[in-house]
């Protein structure tokens, strides 16, 4: 899952890792900000949100990176519902 950003020095993507979520768990998801080489983005400073596929999920709040992030931050996710659920990041300030 992720997102391309074309615009100033955003990361050209998020990339969510996680093992297997089985619905009704609470979930740690790793987000990632990478940069236009794959590389992750220590710098990132900015505030994601997250949407997911309906009312499939609890989903966590915006979130602004800080310099101890180091482009990596971990949150908590509950998926509602079995099968497939989608979950995307967005920079606040870049969502397409």
């Amino acid at each position: 899952m992720g997102l391309r950003l074309p615009r100033r020095r955003r990361p050209s993507c998020f990339i969510l890792s996680t093992p297997v979520v089985h619905a009704g768990n609470e979930s740690t998801i790793r987000v990632r900000a990478l940069d236009a080489f794959g590389n992750i983005d220590t710098s990132y400073r900015g505030t994601v949100h997250f949407t997911g596929d309906g009312a499939g999920a609890i989903l966590p709040a915006p979130y602004t990176f800080k310099s101890s992030d180091a482009g990596a931050h971990t949150v908590q996710v509950t998926i509602k519902k079995a099968g497939t659920q989608r979950l995307n990041v967005w920079d606040v300030n870049n969502r397409p």
